[in-house]
């Protein structure tokens, strides 16, 4: 089953509309959407339990989620530097689920906490929104955030190189200097025909 992506927020709608326009040209499949998760959105903290994406996903849906596996946030006051693999030799334990200190978590509406690190690939375990957590029970010391890429398929979301307000702002840019090299000539080829 593939996701039939709905939006709790408005806001998640927006980025995907905008994301979809400026990858028009991409297959179906590799569409993805991005979301910045702080360090401190851990489980059970007030209030910012975790991260809510937006995206609601019924129950056998597939999805995947990708991070850069270089980038890294804190935890402990910057004693633990790590990817969202997280720290295999500090672990913490909610509800069930035991993971390396700073894992990226994630939560399909109110079902079991499930490890994701810095790729997964899965269905749904339940209907629900997408929730993203920084594993970790004491939130208070820890910095960073990372960038999240979530897509409609099993195909993992390829991590952009230039970050996709950069590449909407280059394409916008060449598209304007290509209007403006086509005005030119036009322009030049009338001034030339006046002088003759």
């Amino acid at each position: 089953m593939k996701i039939r992506w709905t939006y709790a927020s408005k806001a998640a709608a927006l980025a995907f509309a905008a994301l979809g326009a400026t990858m028009s040209a991409a297959p179906a499949h590799a569409l993805t959407v991005d979301f910045t998760i702080d360090a401190t959105a851990t489980p059970g903290w007030s209030p910012t339990d975790g991260l809510d994406t937006g995206i609601y996903l019924p129950y056998g849906s597939e999805f995947s989620i990708a991070v850069d596996p270089d980038a890294l946030w804190s935890f402990g006051g910057g004693l633990i530097s790590t990817n969202a693999d997280g720290d295999p030799l500090l672990t913490y334990s909610n509800n069930g689920l035991t993971a390396g200190t700073g894992t990226l978590v994630g939560r399909v509406g109110g079902s079991s906490y499930f490890s994701i690190g810095t790729s997964y690939s899965g269905t749904a375990q339940s209907d629900g929104n997408l929730f993203l957590f920084a594993w970790d029970g004491t939130p208070i010391d820890n910095s960073g955030e990372l960038t999240v890429y979530v897509g409609d398929s099993l195909t993992v979301p390829n991590i952009p190189t230039t970050p996709l307000p950069a590449t909407a702002l280059m394409l916008a840019g060449a598209l304007g200097l290509g209007a403006l090299g086509t005005r030119r000539k036009r322009g030049a080829g009338t001034q030339s025909a006046a002088m003759a």
